[in-house]
């Protein structure tokens, strides 16, 4: 996995401890307890974006040692905010593979899928001033599996052996 991808995970997985002790503190106001876990989930998906990104473009810089210029386009063109949905993804991965695709999408089919469109979905929800029901508890297994998206993908985009546990 790449060095910075690591980092970011490294910074949300305690960020996801703290909110576990501040979850734990009966003194502390319940409005701040859900707006700590509202950021983590922004936080979430801004890590499953930056991940894709990162992985497909670390991927074309390694292919492209002789055109240094579709490393720029690639890079031109992932540099664009987008909802990190698993149909985007997939769809985004298309581009570079369809057997990507396929490989990528059998793996995360199902509970995966479901935990990332699940955080997204609340993201957008956040991120529009609306309402979201989204727990502590049930964001920390969200994130552990979009995490686990994110592993795959790197598996996947790297010719490495996917296994869905």
């Amino acid at each position: 996995m790449h060095r910075d991808i690591i980092e970011q995970q490294d910074m949300l997985n305690h960020l996801f401890e703290q909110a576990k002790l501040l979850q734990d503190k009966s003194e502390i106001d319940n409005e701040i307890k859900v707006q700590f876990v509202w950021y983590l989930c922004i936080r979430a998906s801004s890590y499953v974006e930056f991940s894709v990104r990162r992985i497909l473009l670390e991927y074309v810089k390694l292919e492209a040692n002789r055109a240094p210029y579709l490393a720029n386009f690639v890079n031109k063109k992932l540099d664009h905010s987008f909802n990190p949905k698993p149909s985007k993804i997939l769809e985004l991965v298309e581009l570079f593979s369809t057997e990507w695709k396929q490989n990528l999408g059998s793996s995360i089919d199902g509970k995966l899928s479901s935990s990332l469109g699940s955080i997204v979905a609340n993201r957008n929800r956040i991120a529009h001033g609306e309402i979201s029901d989204i727990t502590y508890a049930r964001l920390s297994d969200f994130y552990t599996d979009a995490q686990e998206v994110v592993r795959l993908m790197y598996e996947v985009c790297n010719n490495r052996n996917v296994e869905n546990p």
